[in-house]
Protein backbone atom coordinates (compact mmCIF):
# COMPACT_ATOMS: atom_id res chain seq x y z
CA UNK A 1 0.00 0.00 0.00
CA UNK A 2 1.30 3.41 -0.88
CA UNK A 3 2.56 5.66 1.75
CA UNK A 4 -0.41 8.82 2.45
CA UNK A 5 1.00 12.13 3.35
CA UNK A 6 -0.83 15.09 4.03
CA UNK A 7 0.42 18.41 2.12
CA UNK A 8 -0.85 21.39 4.38
CA UNK A 9 -0.61 24.49 1.97
CA UNK A 10 -1.29 22.53 -1.04
CA UNK A 11 -2.27 25.05 -4.19
CA UNK A 12 0.27 27.36 -3.29
CA UNK A 13 3.99 27.39 -4.61
CA UNK A 14 5.15 25.81 -2.15
CA UNK A 15 2.82 23.37 -1.70
CA UNK A 16 2.82 22.69 -5.95
CA UNK A 17 6.56 22.45 -5.97
CA UNK A 18 6.96 19.59 -2.97
CA UNK A 19 3.93 18.11 -4.60
CA UNK A 20 6.16 17.69 -7.82
CA UNK A 21 8.68 16.52 -5.78
CA UNK A 22 7.62 14.01 -4.01
CA UNK A 23 5.68 12.60 -7.21
CA UNK A 24 9.17 12.94 -8.97
CA UNK A 25 10.94 10.81 -6.24
CA UNK A 26 8.01 8.04 -6.11
CA UNK A 27 4.94 8.28 -7.80
CA UNK A 28 2.81 5.70 -6.39
CA UNK A 29 2.29 8.39 -2.99
CA UNK A 30 -0.84 9.41 -2.76
CA UNK A 31 -0.64 12.79 -1.54
CA UNK A 32 -3.60 14.23 0.32
CA UNK A 33 -3.80 18.45 0.27
CA UNK A 34 -5.24 20.74 2.55
CA UNK A 35 -5.25 24.77 3.01
CA UNK A 36 -7.34 27.10 4.66
CA UNK A 37 -7.89 29.12 1.40
CA UNK A 38 -10.66 27.45 -1.08
CA UNK A 39 -9.18 29.63 -3.90
CA UNK A 40 -5.61 28.76 -3.37
CA UNK A 41 -6.57 24.90 -2.57
CA UNK A 42 -8.32 24.92 -6.15
CA UNK A 43 -4.66 24.71 -7.72
CA UNK A 44 -3.86 21.75 -6.22
CA UNK A 45 -2.52 18.83 -8.11
CA UNK A 46 -2.84 16.09 -5.13
CA UNK A 47 -5.16 13.47 -5.03
CA UNK A 48 -7.44 14.63 -2.76
CA UNK A 49 -8.48 18.34 -1.66
CA UNK A 50 -9.58 19.27 1.68
CA UNK A 51 -10.52 22.42 3.26
CA UNK A 52 -9.38 22.76 6.47
CA UNK A 53 -9.38 25.81 9.47
CA UNK A 54 -7.09 28.68 9.52
CA UNK A 55 -3.98 27.21 11.34
CA UNK A 56 -4.29 30.41 13.94
CA UNK A 57 -7.70 29.07 14.63
CA UNK A 58 -8.00 26.70 18.03
CA UNK A 59 -9.93 24.20 14.94
CA UNK A 60 -6.93 23.76 13.60
CA UNK A 61 -5.33 20.77 15.17
CA UNK A 62 -9.01 19.09 15.55
CA UNK A 63 -9.84 19.13 11.93
CA UNK A 64 -6.63 17.58 10.95
CA UNK A 65 -6.86 15.08 13.36
CA UNK A 66 -10.31 14.33 12.14
CA UNK A 67 -8.51 14.68 8.22
CA UNK A 68 -5.98 12.13 9.08
CA UNK A 69 -8.28 9.46 11.29
CA UNK A 70 -10.59 9.63 7.68
CA UNK A 71 -8.03 9.57 5.27
CA UNK A 72 -5.48 7.34 7.03
CA UNK A 73 -2.57 9.74 6.62
CA UNK A 74 1.13 8.69 7.35
CA UNK A 75 3.17 11.61 7.20
CA UNK A 76 2.36 15.15 7.46
CA UNK A 77 4.53 18.07 5.30
CA UNK A 78 4.01 21.94 6.28
CA UNK A 79 4.88 24.38 3.75
CA UNK A 80 4.45 28.09 5.96
CA UNK A 81 5.82 29.43 9.15
CA UNK A 82 2.06 29.14 10.41
CA UNK A 83 1.42 25.66 9.70
CA UNK A 84 4.99 24.36 11.08
CA UNK A 85 3.75 26.72 14.40
CA UNK A 86 1.29 25.39 14.62
CA UNK A 87 1.73 21.67 14.15
CA UNK A 88 4.68 22.02 16.43
CA UNK A 89 2.39 23.47 19.46
CA UNK A 90 -0.22 20.41 18.27
CA UNK A 91 1.90 17.54 17.36
CA UNK A 92 1.09 15.16 20.64
CA UNK A 93 -2.48 15.41 19.77
CA UNK A 94 -2.15 14.09 16.18
CA UNK A 95 -1.80 10.27 15.18
CA UNK A 96 0.70 10.37 12.64
CA UNK A 97 4.09 11.58 11.93
CA UNK A 98 5.20 15.14 11.66
CA UNK A 99 7.84 16.09 9.53
CA UNK A 100 9.08 18.96 11.59
CA UNK A 101 12.67 19.35 14.23
CA UNK A 102 11.72 19.24 17.39
CA UNK A 103 9.68 21.93 19.04
CA UNK A 104 13.10 23.78 20.72
CA UNK A 105 14.35 23.80 17.01
CA UNK A 106 11.70 25.31 15.91
CA UNK A 107 11.03 28.36 18.27
CA UNK A 108 15.17 29.33 17.86
CA UNK A 109 14.17 29.11 14.30
CA UNK A 110 10.95 31.48 14.28
CA UNK A 111 12.28 33.65 16.85
CA UNK A 112 14.47 36.71 15.09
CA UNK A 113 16.30 38.40 18.23
CA UNK A 114 17.42 35.02 18.96
CA UNK A 115 18.34 34.01 15.09
CA UNK A 116 20.01 37.49 14.04
CA UNK A 117 23.15 38.20 15.79
CA UNK A 118 24.32 41.65 14.86
CA UNK A 119 27.77 41.17 13.40
CA UNK A 120 30.01 44.91 13.43
CA UNK A 121 32.59 43.10 11.03
CA UNK A 122 31.85 40.53 8.30
CA UNK A 123 33.65 37.64 9.66
CA UNK A 124 36.18 37.62 6.44
CA UNK A 125 37.74 40.93 7.36
CA UNK A 126 38.45 39.52 11.12
CA UNK A 127 40.88 36.55 9.15
CA UNK A 128 43.60 37.52 7.09
CA UNK A 129 43.70 35.26 3.95
CA UNK A 130 45.90 32.50 4.18
CA UNK A 131 47.56 33.28 0.41
CA UNK A 132 47.47 32.61 -2.84
CA UNK A 133 45.49 28.84 -3.61
CA UNK A 134 48.38 27.80 -5.04
CA UNK A 135 50.51 27.32 -1.99
CA UNK A 136 47.53 24.86 -0.78
CA UNK A 137 47.32 22.79 -4.16
CA UNK A 138 49.72 22.77 -6.44
CA UNK A 139 47.61 22.02 -9.58
CA UNK A 140 45.22 25.17 -9.39
CA UNK A 141 45.47 28.06 -11.37
CA UNK A 142 43.49 31.58 -10.65
CA UNK A 143 41.43 32.60 -12.60
CA UNK A 144 40.71 36.24 -12.73
CA UNK A 145 39.05 38.94 -15.17
CA UNK A 146 39.99 42.66 -15.33
CA UNK A 147 37.86 45.63 -15.25
CA UNK A 148 37.35 46.44 -18.37
CA UNK A 149 36.59 42.62 -19.32
CA UNK A 150 33.91 42.52 -16.61
CA UNK A 151 32.30 45.55 -17.68
CA UNK A 152 32.11 44.27 -21.58
CA UNK A 153 30.31 41.06 -20.27
CA UNK A 154 26.82 41.20 -21.75
CA UNK A 155 23.89 42.52 -18.76
CA UNK A 156 26.85 44.53 -16.68
CA UNK A 157 25.98 47.73 -15.46
CA UNK A 158 28.35 50.50 -14.95
CA UNK A 159 28.64 51.43 -11.53
CA UNK A 160 29.91 55.00 -9.92
CA UNK A 161 33.60 52.86 -9.61
CA UNK A 162 33.87 52.16 -13.12
CA UNK A 163 35.73 53.58 -15.54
Amino acid sequence: MAARVLIIGAGSAAGENLIRSLWAGDPALVLVGCNEDRFVLRRSTANAHYLVPSPRSREFIGALRRLIDDTGIDLIVPTNDAHVRALSDGRARLRSRVFLPPPAVIEIATNSPVTMVPISTPPSALTPAPGPISQFMANATTIGTSTEAAMAAPGTLPTSSSP
